[in-house]
């Protein structure tokens, strides 16, 4: 990949992919870490090897946040890892009131519910505005699919938020 494309696609992508990193994360250094990985990978792949750059990004930061995820499970069973993730949003101020801290927690709640495919769906169309086309490249499942499970998904999310927040 030349300098200037890669240049041009931190400067284009480096926001979102770490707000990606860190909704799997939830720990701002090890999503900047994935990105960072990704992006060094990006930089080794010889000259029109990645053809849609950023999906590739998109399914490189993916596949290192399932990694990172799947050595912090084994080290926490080994009793290795001591220290809880940060909650924190990067860049994130602080929230107005407590009725807005509730209805917050209420809906991530509910989101974690949902299975890991559809929360990633989600987040690529919700959080990091990506077409179906895009999303079916990165998740690597047909445009008509991603329609299907983001339509699904955000019935039930709707569905248990409602029925929560009637509690």
């Amino acid at each position: 990949m030349q300098r200037d494309e890669l240049t041009l696609l931190l400067t284009e992508l480096e926001a979102p992919l770490l707000r990606y990193a860190w909704r799997f994360l939830q720990d701002e250094s090890m999503a900047k870490d994935a990105v960072q990985e990704a992006f060094i990978q990006l930089s080794r792949q010889k000259p029109g090897k990645v053809i849609h750059a950023k999906a590739w990004l998109y399914r490189a930061v993916h596949n290192k946040c399932i990694n990172i995820l799947r050595k912090n499970s084994r080290r926490s069973e080994t009793g290795l890892d001591c220290a809880p993730p940060t909650t924190a949003h990067p860049g994130s101020a602080p929230d107005a009131g407590i009725k807005h801290d509730e209805t917050r927690a209420l809906l991530m709640r509910c989101f974690s519910e949902l299975t890991p495919r559809e929360r990633e769906i989600i987040t690529l169309k919700v959080e990091c505005n990506k077409s179906y086309q895009e999303i079916s490249q990165v998740m690597n499942v047909s445009v008509s699919n991603v329609g299907f499970i983001l339509h699904k998904a955000m019935k039930q999310l709707k569905q248990k938020f409602n029925e929560e927040y009637a509690k």
